[in-house]
């Protein structure tokens, strides 16, 4: 768990709230058919190849849809692919395909449970990601950088890689709480810190942490 909240704060520092703007015309219908056509094929597959009935197999279908973000942002770390082009694009994609899956997650667990397919509950699965997702953005772009950017004037690694550290793991801890996707609320101050001016200085502090525990 450290690992991937390490591995996935230093992944948002190379990003910015502008770079996913900027992708997302691309991203977010990538992500809507990617979603679709996963489901459909967990649902072909088991109900078809390994004869599970339709909630066994809508269910195979949510897990095929959740992308493994941070198995990817490793493999992409390691090839020393992160300067290229259509890193911002993959990354933008699997980001919106994890929002997505928290509204198929809620989708099929109402048919499980012979609700049907209730609209309502996914409408407020995905409404309290938004508000969570808006909320960590808006209150992080607007008082973040600033306490960031404080701190860094007394010229102290150590208070300034704790400060940073403490904002990572409470996003973390909410997201966690709220049955979100912990590497997102990573991602997300990521994001924040890359839009304060110590940036280069955070992602070279906190990568040694990232190596360390992404190895474990």
């Amino acid at each position: 768990q450290l690992g991937i909240v390490f591995l996935m704060f230093t992944l948002g520092l190379e990003f910015s709230a502008d770079d996913m703007k900027k992708v997302k015309h691309v991203t977010v219908p990538t992500a809507i058919f990617d979603t679709l056509m996963m489901i459909w094929l967990g649902y072909t597959v088991g109900t078809h190849m390994l004869g599970w009935g339709s909630v066994e197999s809508l269910f195979l279908g949510a897990a095929l849809c959740d992308s493994a973000t941070t198995l990817l942002a490793k493999t992409i770390e390691e090839m020393r692919w992160g300067d290229r082009p259509f890193v911002r694009y993959i990354f933008g994609t699997t980001i919106f395909e994890d929002i997505l899956c928290v509204g198929v997650i809620a989708l099929v667990t109402g048919v499980a449970s012979g609700k049907g397919m209730n609209l309502g509950a996914v409408g407020m699965s995905l409404g309290g990601l938004l508000v969570f997702f808006t909320g960590v953005l808006v209150f992080g772009l607007v008082f973040a950088p600033r306490v960031l950017n404080r701190v860094a004037l007394l010229k102290d690694d150590e208070t300034l890689l704790l400060t940073f550290l403490g904002l990572c793991f409470f996003v973390s801890f909410l997201a966690f709480k709220l049955d979100y996707s912990l590497a997102l609320g990573a991602f997300l101050v990521g994001i924040i810190g890359a839009t304060s001016d110590v940036r280069a200085r955070l992602h070279e502090l906190a990568a040694p942490l990232r190596g360390m525990f992404s190895a474990v």
